[in-house]
């Protein structure tokens, strides 16, 4: 096995029984609970922005047992969101009965590796691997809002594939496209109005580790383990590479797991981060621009935008580095990125 797919296999385990924060993301509106962290011991915790710029704990979630692999706000609903855990578990939370957590958890033959919703908050999907039976299996589920207070979660649909396992995880605005990075491709799945999933389109490469749409759907941005970026154009009815493959040693000095993160207001903008650096290219010309870089000295594990775009929040060695993107006023690119400030986030219960 790849040194660097091992790493990637093996960094959620819990080998010296340290806890470290294993999943961060924000809120897409700006909402309460602002940030959900989830750390490796299954433990989640919910945070809200105070106004002097530090965080509020408001709740601790012990429903997991194993690591946090993802965590996913409904995009039209942000009270409600999901989980997945090396407990072989998905949970969907639901806050909009206030202190009243509703939960409904399911469990799978593996480890759940990741769980989004579509653009239109009614689908979930999650994905886990059998690595004994060398499968890969997606799992699509409706979710159903009840008086305006309580959730259903169904099940909708499956999708498996023999001697391919799944690594990323995407859909298309059109709430109809799915692009999945595997271990030998990057597939791209339709789903029709019954929920039955075909695979319309394949392109090949070696274990797409990342993948991210921008939120015209026009664009999707894929990383490889052979350390390439690639492109793909969705702006005509023939879905097409957008360009060639971008060789990420242009932007990273060491060959390490890199992940990448559309900005949530502008579409040709896009981070992409390895363990010590992110990165902000532009890719609205054929000739992509690094418009921005930050290097951290210690390991980044995990970075989202805040719901504006105008800050980046990561966390390294259980703390919180919050990074301010200063943008030109005159063509609203990024000028430089500085850090405002960290903060400790204690990984007890």
């Amino acid at each position: 096995m790849n040194n660097l797919l091992y790493k990637i296999k093996t960094s959620a385990q819990n080998v010296n029984n340290e806890v470290f924060v294993s999943f961060i993301v924000c809120n897409p509106k700006g909402e309460q609970p602002n940030i959900i962290i989830g750390f490796n011991n299954g433990i989640i915790k919910l945070f809200n922005f105070r106004s002097n710029g530090t965080l509020k704990l408001t709740k601790i979630l012990t429903e997991h047992t194993n690591s946090i692999n993802y965590i996913s706000f409904n995009p039209i609903n942000p009270n409600i969101f999901s989980s997945c855990s090396n407990d072989n578990s998905l949970i969907l939370w639901n806050f909009m009965n206030n202190d009243d957590i509703q939960f409904e958890k399911i469990t799978f033959h593996s480890e759940s590796y990741s769980s989004i919703f579509s653009y239109d908050g009614s689908l979930l999907c999650c994905f886990y691997n059998n690595e004994l039976m060398q499968q890969g299996t997606i799992i699509l589920y409706n979710i159903n809002i009840i008086d305006n207070r309580r959730i259903s979660i169904s099940f909708a649909s499956t999708y498996t594939t023999n001697n391919i396992e799944f690594y990323s995880i995407c859909f298309h605005p059109n709430n109809k496209l799915l692009f999945i990075g595997t271990s030998t491709s990057l597939i791209i799945l339709n789903i029709d109005d019954n929920y039955t999933i075909t695979e319309q389109l394949k392109f090949r490469c070696n274990y797409v580790l990342s993948t991210s749409c921008n939120i015209l759907g026009d664009l999707c941005i894929f990383t490889d383990l052979d350390n390439y970026i690639h492109i793909i154009d969705i702006r005509n009815e023939k879905i097409k590479l957008y360009q060639n493959k971008i060789e990420l040693q242009k932007y990273f000095s060491s060959q390490s797991e890199t992940k990448i993160l559309f900005h949530p207001r502008n579409s040709y903008l896009f981070a992409i981060y390895d363990d010590n650096n992110i990165i902000i290219l532009d890719i609205s010309s054929p000739k992509i621009k690094c418009i921005c870089k930050y290097h951290h000295p210690n390991k980044i594990t995990c970075i989202s935008f805040n719901f504006s775009g105008n800050v980046i929040i990561f966390s390294s060695e259980n703390k919180l580095v919050i990074l301010e993107i200063d943008f030109n006023v005159v063509n609203r690119r990024p000028n430089t990125m500085k850090m405002l400030g960290n903060m400790a986030i204690s990984t007890a219960n």
